[in-house]
């Protein structure tokens, strides 16, 4: 049975393809259009298949890569040779009728990188998609997500702004701590470092898919380690919010840096994960809530 992926017209008119080199649109259009797509945005990809299907150079399709990752618009895990379409989920409103969604948990099932089927279920849950898959389904320390294509040559991380590579880096654990855990970093580097690990940490558990380097994270994480906090603390802040925000259409908007790592850290790093698993911290809501959703979770708590 033939398969087909529709390309709406106005992807011409997008403001990000209208910056990308002729080069670029050819691989992005090929990581929408190629033979191995889902209908979740999870595919799996190998630089080899893409090189062959475009004609362009195995060097060129990783450097596009890493970029597009570097963007926000697509995750690669190398390992499992797969890639996750950021916001490809957004554009399936077909997926609103139950019959569809069966489609997606089949494809769940066999996706093999465990923080991109968080994504997708996260994902399907705030567009309204009737999926049978929860988030409690899913084993999330089984595969840990890299980003970045085995033999690049642009490092993770890399900044056009920043000169100073380090050749020492571990890829072979990106999730271990740049710097020592009893100490708040001293220099950019570890800052830098420790702020990335922060921020992928909430994107691994919070299926997000926020950038370490934005201004809006570096503000705020950079202020509560300048208060003494450490990377454990911003990692439990993460937990305590994930388990009880994740999942609700009101809350889970909230899991970001700005509202997480902002002056209420204190608070939630307070909280007891263990005593309340399921209750929200009425105290600690965030203060862009309006009146009405403050009180809809109110009821929501008291009811248990």
């Amino acid at each position: 049975m033939a398969i087909f992926r529709q390309v709406h017209t106005t992807f011409w008119e997008d403001a990000y393809i209208e910056e990308l080199e002729p080069l670029g649109k050819l691989i992005y259009l090929y990581l929408l259009t190629n033979s191995k797509t889902s209908i979740c945005g999870v595919f799996e990809m190998t630089v080899r298949k893409a090189s062959v299907d475009t004609g362009v150079s195995q060097d060129e399709i990783k450097r596009y890569i890493n970029r597009f990752q570097e963007d926000g618009k697509l995750l690669y895990n190398a390992e499992n040779k797969e890639v996750f379409i950021t916001n490809w989920l957004k554009y399936q409103t077909y997926l609103k009728s139950g019959k569809s969604a069966v489609a997606v948990d089949k494809e769940l099932s066999e996706i093999k990188t465990s923080e991109f089927r968080v994504r997708v279920v996260t994902a399907c849950i705030g567009h309204g998609y009737p999926i049978a898959t929860k988030i409690s389904d899913i084993d999330t320390d089984t595969i840990p997500y890299t980003k970045g294509i085995d033999t690049v040559s642009i490092p993770y991380g890399y900044n056009n702004t920043n000169t100073n590579t380090n050749t020492n880096t571990n890829t072979n654990n990106i999730y271990s701590p740049a710097c020592q855990p009893d100490d708040t970093p001293d220099n950019p580097d570890d800052a830098s470092s420790t702020r990335r690990e922060i921020v992928e940490y909430l994107n691994r558990k919070a299926g997000t898919n926020y950038r370490w380097n934005s201004d809006k994270a570096k503000r705020h994480i950079d202020a509560r380690l300048n208060e003494g906090y450490k990377l454990d603390d911003f990692k439990a802040v993460v937990d305590v919010k994930v388990s009880q925000w994740l999942g609700n259409k009101d809350m889970q908007q909230y899991l970001r840096p700005e509202t997480l790592f902002g002056t209420k850290f204190e608070g939630y790093l307070n909280e007891s994960i263990l005593n309340k698993p399921k209750q929200y911290a009425i105290d600690s809501l965030p203060d862009e809530l309006t009146d009405e959703e403050r009180e809809n979770i109110r009821r929501f708590a008291e009811e248990g």
